[in-house]
């Protein structure tokens, strides 16, 4: 494990003063929030390569990116833009160093059979995704999803899929607040 602290406990201050202030408090090790770096990229005219040089001068890394919804349960054009943006963002990843997405278990009810195979299959279709690139990621449960919700039913679905590519994100905050519980760890 490796320490680490994530963007979202900042996520109104700017980008670069995010990186300068980490870095000043000994920080090493930083969680990229992507909507805010990719906001960050768009605005500044900055490259990933940039940034990925600023984290190299301040001497820290970036860990993990965080994080991707939508993968799991989507269908037609909705699918086809949350993958689309998912493969850029796996890119900005590969760019800035960041060997581990976050991936939200973002599943909503009713859920049918159907549902619960669409999710399997987009789990296998993510492991290779992110396996390609050499990355890996992280399923984050949700405590409100309708399905992933707890720590036994995400690592019930990253070990059927069974791929070193695919692992879990213990996110004390849906730990807490969902249904897991102190016996599932």
């Amino acid at each position: 494990m490796i320490p680490t602290l994530s963007q979202v406990c900042s996520l109104n201050s700017p980008f670069r003063d995010d990186l300068e202030d980490y870095a000043a408090g000994h920080c090493r090790s930083i969680e990229i929030w992507l909507t805010k770096l990719e906001s960050y990229l768009e605005q500044s005219k900055s490259s990933a390569a940039n940034i990925k040089q600023l984290l190299d001068d301040l001497g820290m890394t970036a860990s993990v990116a965080s994080y991707q919804g939508g993968l799991l349960m989507s269908q037609g054009e909705a699918r086809k833009v949350a993958w689309e943006s998912f493969a850029k963002r796996l890119d900005l990843c590969c760019e800035i160093g960041a060997k581990t997405v976050v991936v939200a278990c973002d599943t909503t009810s009713p859920l049918s059979q159907v549902d619960v195979e669409r999710i399997q299959a987009s789990l296998l279709q993510l492991a290779k995704e992110v396996g390609q690139r050499g990355l890996r990621a992280a399923l984050e449960f949700q405590a409100k999803a309708a399905f992933g919700n707890n720590l036994q039913t995400a690592a019930a679905l990253v070990q059927e899929v069974g791929s070193p590519h695919l692992g879990i994100c213990l996110d004390v905050f849906h730990f807490f607040t969902g249904p897991s519980k102190f016996s599932d760890l």
